[in-house]
């Protein structure tokens, strides 16, 4: 039974985009032109690329969120001031009409984000009252609405690597600026107005403020805090991708780099290998790039080798003709007929053909993608009285070249083309006479009857690269380069 077949190990670290939608950035201008610098990247298997674009959307996705969070609003204080002997109080203070918030985003080099939020119009109604101090004395009361037109929110936040791994967000600045004015109707109501405004102006600016960090404080981190930097892999294995450094952080993009490797589940060891340093990526159009390193597939082959995962038989159902059996009519092609010592000796039995691995399967990304199997095939006789003869074993080196493609939010692998060779032949059979050049064939038939679709099989079941419902991949493309495979993407989050 084929216990585990090759498979595209990708793991796409989309929440990471989905918490961070709440940041935004904060000091000087920069430009768009931008020098590519080169990392030491050793050891890091994943690379994860937000550009500025994949920001740009989630700063509309957070304003989105703050929409409803003001729709939610009920508990702006009352205010009350004493000025120039006028005790004014403003009460019952609610907004009951706004505008949905326009969200944008500007990266700050080596910070942060810096989320700024326009909000076209609000409306703010609430109760006033004033009373005069002295010897003469007013008061009145009555119910007040106020516009504010073109409100502004700016708030910075760090973007900085956890402790566990992951990601943290903290706000370290939030400015808003808010335009509108007050007028009750006659001149002593708009002396108290006057008075008035600039509480009324701090009150609802700390408000919105409030609201708005609240967004990256609240919704974000938790959201961050609760992202695991390790995820179990076909209940056996586990993938570690912990972010090895501080984000890299420019005025196009923010880089994350992981560890990116696979292990057998529980097993503490580090590896005997490390990732070589990846190339660059240049890319900045899509919202979201991720670079997976050949050192991730590889760390997976080498945890399913040393546990022999990678084990398959194959039986005489899965080959055409009667390749397998030990007897066949005359002019029929099968194993007895090859290697006719296994016809006389075992009459009328079938062969049982058992595919394992001497080593790790290894894979090279380079424009291409490679994959290498040395393996051994087993030629045994299962006998009705229940022993198992070996005929003979046959080492195998087989070197295929893959090809790996993106549909319906999954990624799919399949054999595009597959040599082998045979290394070493064992068994006392070889002693008679046979015709070798048919039991070549005869391997090939194999090879190419069960083996390619046996891998090709588990290519066409892909793997998601998404792990959150409401979201969706646009526009994704998948290029094989210089030791990695590069994933680009746009996404649309559709939960709110």
């Amino acid at each position: 039974m084929f216990k585990l077949k090759m498979k595209f190990i990708v793991i796409l670290l989309f929440q990471i985009v989905v918490c961070v939608w709440s940041s935004t950035n904060n000091t000087s201008d920069v430009t768009s032109e931008e020098t590519i610098v080169e990392h030491n990247l050793d050891g890091i298997g994943l690379v994860t690329r937000i550009t500025s674009h994949g920001f740009q959307y989630a700063s509309q996705v957070g304003a989105d969120t703050l929409y409803k969070k003001l729709a939610e609003l009920t508990d702006i204080p009352d205010l009350s001031t004493q000025q120039n002997g006028i005790n004014i109080t403003l009460g019952n203070l609610s907004i009951i009409d706004f505008s949905r918030p326009i969200g944008n985003a500007e990266l700050i080099p080596d910070h942060g984000i810096r989320w700024i939020l326009l909000i076209n119009e609000v409306t703010v109604y609430g109760f006033w009252k004033y009373a005069t101090t002295g010897w003469f004395s007013l008061q009145d009361e009555g119910n007040f609405q106020v516009i504010l037109t073109e409100t502004t929110l700016n708030i910075t936040a760090e973007i900085t690597r956890s402790q566990k791994g992951g990601l943290a967000i903290s706000v370290s600045n939030c400015e808003s600026e808010i335009n509108f004015e007050m007028n009750l109707g006659s001149w002593i109501y708009n002396i108290a107005a006057g008075l008035a405004k600039p509480f009324l102006g701090e009150t609802l600016e700390d408000k919105l403020c409030e609201i708005a960090s609240e967004v990256i404080r609240v919704d974000a981190m938790s959201g961050l805090d609760s992202l695991p930097v390790s995820v179990t892999v076909h209940n056996y294995y586990e993938m570690d991708y912990h972010i090895r450094e501080q984000p890299y952080i420019t005025s196009e993009h923010m880089e994350l780099y992981h560890k990116g490797d696979i292990k057998w589940k529980g097993e503490a060891e580090e590896l005997p290998f490390l990732s070589q340093t990846l190339p660059p990526l240049v890319d900045v159009d899509k919202m979201l790039y991720l670079q997976i390193s050949d050192h991730l597939f590889n760390s997976y082959c080498r945890a399913a080798f040393t546990h022999d995962m990678l084990s398959f038989e194959v039986t005489d159902q899965e080959i055409p003709g009667h390749l397998l059996k030990t007897s066949c009519k005359e002019g029929e092609y099968c194993i007895g007929s090859i290697i006719p010592v296994v016809g006389l000796q075992f009459v009328n039995e079938t062969v049982r053909l058992s595919m394992s691995n001497r080593e790790a399967p290894h894979w090279v990304f380079d424009d291409i993608i490679q994959l290498t199997l040395k393996g051994s095939l087993s030629f045994d006789i299962f006998l009705r009285n229940n022993t198992i003869v070996n005929i003979f074993k046959l080492d195998m080196d087989l070197s295929s070249h893959m090809n790996a493609f993106i549909e319906n939010n999954k990624v799919f692998s399949e054999i595009i083309d597959l040599n082998f060779t045979t290394s070493r032949i064992r068994g006392d059979i070889f002693r008679s006479n046979f015709n070798f050049t048919n039991l070549i064939k005869m391997v090939n038939t194999v090879v190419r009857s069960s083996i390619i679709p046996k891998i090709n099989e588990q290519g066409k079941i892909g793997l998601p690269l998404i792990l959150m419902e409401g979201a969706s991949l646009q526009g994704t493309s998948l290029k094989v380069g210089k030791r990695c495979l590069v994933i680009g993407t746009d996404f649309h989050i559709d939960f709110l």
